[in-house]
C-alpha cells in the first residue's frame, strides 16, 4: 500500500468539529447559527426554531418560543432580554434568569396590602446601611421611589403563620413597639413547624432567609429588626450583619 499525505478535506471528514459534514460538501452550523434541519447542525446540536441549539435547557426555551434567533449564548456574558441562560449569572446586570431566558424582574403588587414589591429580591445580601441605600437607588419598572420596608411591611408578606402575620400576637410593629421587650414568644413564629417552602405567597421569588427591615431596635443603636421567611420569625440583628433585601413602594 502506498501512503500519501492527508488532505485537509480528508482530515475534516474525520473531525466533525472542523465544520463540514462527512462528505465535506457543506458547512455545518455552529451553536446560534440558523438551520432548517438538525442534519445542518454540527455534532451534538439540534435544530430548534430554525437555530442550532446545544443543551436541553436551551432547546426547551426555543421550542416554547421563549427565545429568539439573535440571542447570545452563555459562552458570552448575556446583557439583553431574550438571552438564553442556565442561571442569573449568565445574564447581564439587571436581568434575571427565569425558565432558561434572561428577562427583567417584574414587581409584584400584593392584593392584600396594595404594596408593590421587588420580585425577585436583590441578588446579593448586604448590611443595613447598604440595604437602605440600595433601595433608595433602585430603578425598577420605571419607578424610582423604592425603599427598604419597615418590619410591619415585611410582616404583611407572611402567609400561613398567624402569630407573626400583620394581625398576629407578636408585639413588634412599626409605630407601636420596636424595643427588645416587644419581642414575645409569638415572634418566634412557626419555628417548630416543618415546611417545605417559604411562609409567603407562591408568587414571590427569592431565598426564604433573613430579610432586612428599615425599623431600628429602640434600645440599641445600629440594631435593626429582620424577618426570616423560613419560619416566619421576627428578631433583631446588628446592622453590620448581612441580610437579604426586597425593596417596596
Amino acid at each position: 500500500m502506498k501512503w500519501t499525505l492527508a488532505t485537509v478535506t480528508s482530515i475534516c471528514f474525520l473531525i466533525l468539529s472542523c465544520g463540514s459534514d462527512p462528505t465535506g460538501n457543506a458547512k455545518l452550523g455552529r451553536e446560534g447559527d440558523s438551520c432548517t434541519e438538525t442534519a445542518g447542525c454540527a455534532s451534538g446540536l439540534k435544530c430548534v426554531g430554525s437555530v442550532c441549539v446545544g443543551d436541553e435547557l436551551r432547546q426547551d426555551a426555543f421550542s416554547r418560543g421563549e427565545a429568539t434567533q439573535d440571542v447570545q449564548f452563555p459562552s458570552e456574558k448575556l446583557s439583553e432580554e431574550g438571552g438564553i441562560c442556565e442561571e442569573s449569572a449568565d445574564c447581564g446586570q439587571g436581568f434575571w434568569c427565569k425558565e432558561s431566558v434572561c428577562g427583567q424582574p417584574s414587581p409584584w403588587t400584593d392584593p392584600t396590602s396594595g404594596l408593590m414589591w421587588q420580585n425577585p429580591s436583590a441578588e446579593n445580601a448586604m448590611d443595613w446601611e447598604s440595604a437602605k441605600q440600595y433601595c433608595t437607588d433602585l430603578e425598577l419598572a420605571s419607578y424610582t421611589d423604592w425603599s427598604l420596608p419597615s418590619v410591619g411591611k415585611l410582616r404583611s408578606l407572611i402567609r400561613g403563620c398567624p402569630p407573626t402575620e400583620p394581625d398576629g400576637s407578636c408585639n413588634v410593629e412599626e409605630g407601636k413597639c420596636l424595643g427588645f421587650t416587644c419581642m414575645n414568644d409569638a415572634c418566634e413564629g412557626c419555628f417548630d413547624e416543618v415546611k417545605d417552602d417559604c411562609y409567603w405567597s407562591e408568587i414571590i421569588e427569592g431565598e426564604c432567609g433573613w430579610y432586612m427591615s428599615s425599623s431600628p431596635m429602640q434600645e440599641l443603636d445600629g440594631e435593626a429588626w429582620q424577618v426570616s421567611f423560613w419560619h416566619a420569625v421576627i428578631y433583631p440583628n446588628g446592622g453590620d450583619m448581612w441580610g437579604l433585601v426586597r425593596c417596596v413602594r
